[in-house]
């Protein structure tokens, strides 16, 4: 991986891991089809994995909601998971979003679409 990327050997493994569950399934099923089998293929990895993380939201220092992230890894990644064959446009804005309520410094967007490329591990 990149040394010059922030945390690049844990998102190596991440990305891995994406890899290894869009190789076996493809393209075509709902988010919670690629999201169980990536929690399971992390957990093997060695990663620690919470799904359905909710992340508290202020406003001027006050509670104004919650926001719900598919998946936060080693407490430092956060995962944002898309069954679609193009990435929205908001996906990005939406990722740079969570890291704002969360105060981390990685994440990473794993799509699974038709356009999806093989990495093979």
């Amino acid at each position: 991986m990149n040394p010059d990327l922030i945390e690049g050997d844990r998102v190596g493994s991440i990305l891995d891991a994406f890899y290894a569950v869009y190789n076996y399934f493809d393209y075509g099923f709902v988010e919670s089809v690629y999201r169980g089998a990536l929690e399971y293929e992390l957990r093997d990895r060695g990663h620690a994995v919470a799904c359905e993380v909710a992340v508290r939201v202020n406003y001027h220092g006050r509670h104004v909601a919650w926001q719900r992230l598919d998946m936060l890894v080693d407490r430092r990644v956060v995962v944002e998971i898309k069954a679609t064959e193009v990435l929205p446009k908001f996906a990005e804005r939406q990722l740079l979003s969570y890291l704002r309520a969360l105060r981390t410094r990685s994440d990473y967007s794993c799509i699974s679409g038709r356009s999806q490329s093989s990495r093979n591990s």
